[in-house]
């Protein structure tokens, strides 16, 4: 049986017009794997294998992969405990190459070395390879050295980060399941948050096992055909980082037929950036509740679910009381895709919204509201399902003082999320594998089936385009970061930009 690595989700949005009924945005669901070159992804295996340090600091446990080591530069010795597929992250400073495991391909990059049949972020090395087997790790690994202080909007303290937007931020990403109350009953969603630095050491890796929204129907997909995905460089309930902050709120919401965790790269980029991000399965519009698995549904209430889910993070009630004094709700963002990308722009109004990022939102619709600052509207150019002439009138009916539309050549509706990249070991999305095992009756999925539209570019490439635009439209507002010079070498960076309009 393979290592389990990274399953998919859906995004999957419903637009009626007076003379045809579209419904866009979905994506895979059941079984993906990464890429090697997919953004903040290293490469592991599994089995067992000694991390090798040198004086001056400590390497974390990974989970390792045919037995191989890892050298960091600082600390004492630490043995790898088994991995089932590689999970895992062992952090350096300038480290010296691991051993290599069978199948395993060394590959450097800044701060340390992969040594595991893929390449790592910034700030760390990886443990051993081992057959070669897709697994992920952290975004680069939390940093040994303490964080170097910067200020933020009205005497926030955080911390440097890469220059590069689409990058992994400094901070270690803390991660709670937690659930918003709504008249109806609740809502379940995901807080991604910065840690506390040094508390994630020895946690175990994140991840999610998409047949949990199956409910009963999970046991039809076999294990062999199952993936996880991994939520790279996160830690299950560390603490926040009360030393920095307070952070700016960030609210996601998904499409029709998706899931909480859609966008979950980008979404843990701004985390590890220093946002405090929150994600909703929304009633009778997320998975379960689109492809037919369940049979107790609430009804669909977008405005409903985003009220209370910002009145549950400014107020610091129930599961969200962690947050304490470190989340800033005077910044928030606001963002979606496909149906979400419309209930984005049209909430632009909930209170303190100062950003707001419509990723190929619904029927053009445009943030309006006294208290934005700025817009970004994203999308591919070849979106078969929202043309890209609705992104433009998005972008162009916003009052925001600064406005943006970023179109990416070759991209179709799913390439601003993370679902077209998602496949398993045998080239199938998870769509596909939904459909042999006729999952929650075949309806649902049928539908999302006719409506996975990825396009020709590089799936890797547009979701790394997403993480550098939709964060740097973050930081300059939300952080007071100037981002002139990335937004001024959008196009020369990423030459699939193919139409950047601005204003000013």
């Amino acid at each position: 049986m393979k290592n389990s690595v990274l399953v998919s989700l859906v995004s999957l949005v419903s637009l009626v017009s007076p003379v045809s009924l579209a419904v866009f945005a979905c994506a895979s669901v059941l079984a993906c794997s990464s890429s090697n070159d997919h953004p903040s992804s290293q490469i592991g295996g599994a089995g067992t294998g000694p991390v090798v340090s040198g004086a001056g600091g400590v390497a974390q446990p990974a989970a390792g992969a045919g037995g191989g080591a890892a050298i960091a530069s600082g600390g004492s010795t630490t043995t790898v405990p088994p991995g089932a597929g590689g999970l895992g992250t062992v952090t350096s400073s300038g480290g010296a190459p691991g051993t290599i495991g069978a199948g395993g391909v060394s590959s450097t990059s800044s701060g340390g070395v992969t040594s595991s049949g893929g390449a790592t972020s910034s700030g760390g090395a990886t443990s051993s390879g081992g057959a070669g087997a897709s697994g992920a790790t952290g975004t680069g690994g939390a940093p040994l050295a303490p964080l170097v202080d910067a200020a933020g909007c009205s005497g926030a303290k955080l911390a440097k980060v890469p220059d590069d937007a689409s990058a992994p931020g400094p901070w270690p990403i803390g991660v709670r399941t937690v659930k918003v109350t709504i008249p109806q009953g609740t809502v379940t969603a995901e807080i991604w948050y910065p840690g506390k630095p040094g508390s994630e050491a020895g946690a175990p890796a994140v991840t999610y096992d998409l047949r949990d929204w199956l409910l009963d129907d999970k046991k039809l997909i076999p294990d062999a055909e199952n993936k996880l995905v991994p939520c790279n460089g996160c830690a299950r309930d560390i603490p926040i980082d009360d030393a920095h902050g307070p952070y700016p709120g960030v609210i996601f919401i998904h499409g029709t037929g998706s899931l909480r965790i859609a966008n979950l790269t980008t979404m843990v980029t701004w985390a590890s950036r220093g946002f405090v991000v929150v994600a909703a399965d929304h009633p009778s519009m997320y998975l379960t509740d689109f492809i037919g698995c369940n049979a107790n549904k609430i009804a669909q209430d977008l405005p409903r679910d985003v009220t209370a889910t910002v009145a549950a993070m400014t107020a610091k009630s129930g599961d969200f009381a962690f947050l304490g004094s470190s989340i800033d709700m005077s910044r928030i963002g606001i963002s979606g895709h496909s149906q979400g990308g419309g209930a984005a722009a049209s909430l632009a109004t909930q209170p303190n919204v100062q950003v707001d990022i419509p990723l190929a939102p619904l029927a053009g619709t445009a943030p309006v509201s006294s208290t934005l600052k700025s817009t970004l509207v994203a999308a591919g150019q070849q979106d078969t399902i929202v043309t890209y002439p609705s992104d433009v009138s998005s972008y162009g009916g916003t009052n925001a003082p600064t406005k943006r539309l970023v179109g990416i050549g070759g991209g179709d509706h799913l390439n601003v999320t993370d679902l077209c990249w998602e496949k398993n070991d045998m080239g199938k999305n998870s769509i596909e594998v939904g459909l042999s095992h006729n999952v929650c009756g075949g309806a649902g999925i049928n539908i999302l089936n006719l409506l996975f539209k990825c396009g020709t570019i590089d799936p890797n490439l547009s979701i790394k385009i997403i993480n550098y635009v939709t964060t740097a439209a973050l930081e300059e507002t939300l952080h007071c970061q100037d981002r002139t010079q990335l937004w001024s070498n959008l196009t020369k960076t990423f030459t699939q930009v193919t139409d950047f309009q601005h204003a000013p």
